[in-house]
């Protein structure tokens, strides 16, 4: 009896990008979600509002940059396969 093996030599995976669109608007989604349930709690019970104001001033700038690097790394993918 001859089991099948696995060819596992590629260290390379290749997604569709239907797939990979989808997990970056359930991403988006999610973020979206998340960052309006912060953005209310932080107005709710913020006790300083400068640190409130300084808080999501750092929330979104990191956020920008990671939706940019995630988009960048996405366009390069989807153009390379």
């Amino acid at each position: 009896r001859n089991i099948p093996m696995l060819n596992l030599t590629s260290l390379f995976v290749v997604l569709k990008p239907e797939f990979i669109l989808l997990l970056v608007a359930i991403l988006g989604m999610f973020f979206a979600i998340i960052s309006l349930v912060l953005f209310y709690h932080w107005r709710q019970f913020g006790i300083d509002m400068a640190e409130v104001g300084q808080a999501s001033l750092w929330y979104f700038l990191v956020s920008v940059i990671l939706w940019a690097v995630i988009l960048t790394s996405l366009t390069v993918y989807l153009n390379s396969i």
